[in-house]
């Protein structure tokens, strides 16, 4: 074999393990979605719903900050929701992310949560 061919086999190769690995990421990245929509969707063993979550008088706000975190905030009214921030912090656990900082405030009768969490790797743009 000459130099040209062997060059040309080994770019092959590499072409051949590029493509290789680029689908084992995007299978990767398919199986962590996939796993993210079962946690979400069954929003863990406590057995609380997000729609039992929500009150009448609760509202959520989220907003993405940068591309790897989500910023959370849960406001309810003071009296309607007991312990809100431990059923926010368990629900956080039961999809399995991880909390960066978290805020709970009283303000004129309502309860303020403000949660900043990790977004996985397979939910981010």
């Amino acid at each position: 074999m000459d130099k040209a061919s062997l060059l040309a086999d080994a770019a092959a190769y590499i072409a051949e393990l590029r493509a290789r690995v680029a689908r084992l990421e995007y299978e990767s990245k398919q199986a962590a979605a996939a796993r993210w929509d079962t946690n979400s969707a069954s929003l863990g063993g406590g057995g609380a719903s997000f729609q039992n979550f929500l009150a009448g008088d609760e509202t959520v706000e989220m907003r993405m900050v940068g591309r790897d975190a989500a910023a959370v905030r849960v406001t309810t009214a003071a009296g309607s929701a007991p312990h809100a921030p431990a059923r926010l912090m368990s629900a956080l656990r039961s999809l399995e992310l991880q909390v960066q900082h978290a805020c709970v405030s009283r303000v004129q009768g309502a309860t303020v949560q403000d949660v900043v969490v990790d977004v996985p790797a397979a939910l981010q743009p």
